[in-house]
């Protein structure tokens, strides 16, 4: 195949620099939508210029797109090796590792070195972190997550991610989290993430008053169902029996539709969620006649 392709977009002129060169590769692949344009025209970058670092970058993963791992992998170890101050390399090797790979221990190290070249990159602060939560190392997130404020102090995301971790990581409930929370809120009051976070750290509290201001400013909360039941469970906590069935129903109305729309394989990996939405409802002395109703619906939903 690639044989055709380079035929069918070889790059036939011998009077274009490098950085021409380049060019046409980025031309090809935006005209043509698919990473194969661009590779003819990137290795001719390298027969011109075996050191333009981006035309090396992007031939290594441009291959590791389109299948040719081993390739791929190879052009940007060359690259480090070449330049070893230099951070597209090390960036590009921990994206494969983390992304495509999925080998996320192999990924920390070149994100840890394309930092120490470039700590300004703000990207990589979230994949390191992203890296040592899948490996269950929150601590290490939450430092890495820590190290990017340092450079970008009142980022509202980077504020929340740390205010999750350190909620994580908190024991007893003390104030771990809660602050950032509020600043990221404060600073971005259109998140669609942070409220339904500062909703479980208030559950996780027992702030009762403040759960309640939250639902009243962001009515949409109640769209998100998996937030309903822990809902349910902490107004019934407070013994608002009223609140936690308007609560649990919401949650068990969704779930209801989901097993009348989706396939037996998805209903059957959902049933344990949706048992527990319907004893929650026996908990609370709900309607028997609701009860009954999502019965029917879970046990139609796996015949």
């Amino acid at each position: 195949m690639f044989s055709f392709l380079k035929s069918l977009f070889n790059p036939s002129s011998q009077d274009l620099s490098a950085e021409e060169l380049y060019q046409k590769a980025m031309e090809a692949f935006l005209s043509e939508g698919i990473y194969e344009a661009a590779i003819p025209w990137l290795e001719k970058v390298l027969e011109v210029d075996e050191n333009h670092v981006e035309g090396r970058k992007d031939l290594g993963v441009y291959l590791i797109r389109c299948g040719q791992v081993e390739e791929g992998v190879s052009q940007l170890q060359s690259l480090v090796e070449r330049f070893p101050n230099e951070p597209a390399g090390y960036r590009a090797l921990g994206n494969y590792f983390y992304l495509q790979a999925s080998n996320h221990e192999e990924a920390i190290p070149h994100y840890l070195k394309a930092l120490e070249l470039d700590p300004q990159s703000s990207a990589l602060y979230f994949a390191l972190m992203s890296c040592y939560s899948m490996l269950g190392r929150p601590g290490e997130a939450k430092e890495a997550i820590e190290k990017y404020l340092e450079f970008f102090p009142g980022d509202p995301e980077g504020l929340a991610m740390l205010g999750e971790l350190k909620s994580q990581l908190s024991e007893g409930g003390g104030d771990d989290g809660l602050e950032e929370l509020e600043r990221s809120l404060e600073i971005d009051p259109e998140s669609r993430v942070v409220p339904s976070q500062l909703v479980e750290e208030y559950t996780r509290r027992g702030e009762l008053e403040k759960i309640e201001e939250m639902l009243q400013t962001y009515p949409d909360l109640q769209d998100q169902y998996l937030l309903q039941f822990t809902l349910s469970e902490s107004f019934q906590s407070f013994e608002k029996r009223e609140k936690a069935i308007e609560c649990i129903l919401r949650f068990l109305e969704k779930y209801e539709y989901f097993f009348a729309n989706e396939s037996m394989e998805a209903n059957q990996a959902n049933q344990p969620l949706f048992e527990m939405g319907i004893n929650q409802l026996k908990s609370l002395e709900g309607d028997p006649e609701l009860i009954q109703r999502f019965e029917n619906a879970l046990a139609k939903g796996l015949e």
